[in-house]
């Protein structure tokens, strides 16, 4: 499976966001590497530090170490979950932008230094 696959498989109402996060993640370091895991893209350096899905008609950015973010716990959802946080990708305000994009460097900083 690849990333287009993915996307296509995730729908259209979904498909454009989706593909502007991966982009957003993968530009965020060079040395970012993405697979298709359980049918869904993860993304790691050290280890695996985000993945991309859609859950209940929700697209989200799934933050494997969420709780480890002391600064962006806020911005995440941890119902049900002790470790995992999502960040849901409704209503992508331009200041919601920067929430995204202040997780994915919050969690992409964890993962360099563990």
């Amino acid at each position: 499976m690849t990333i287009d696959y993915f996307l296509f498989e995730k729908g259209a109402d979904h498909a454009a966001l989706l593909e502007q996060v991966h982009d957003f993640i993968i530009n965020a370091h060079p040395g970012i590497q993405h697979k298709i895991k359980h049918g869904i893209p993860f993304y790691s350096l050290k280890k695996d530090f985000l993945y991309l899905d859609v859950q209940k008609n929700t697209p989200l950015v799934g933050v494997i170490q969420g709780r480890q973010l002391k600064d962006a716990q806020d911005l995440l959802d941890f119902t049900q979950r002790k470790q995992i946080g999502h960040f849901q990708l409704t209503s992508m305000s331009e200041s919601r932008f920067r929430d995204l994009l202040f997780v994915i460097q919050s969690a992409l900083d964890y993962d360099l230094k563990r």
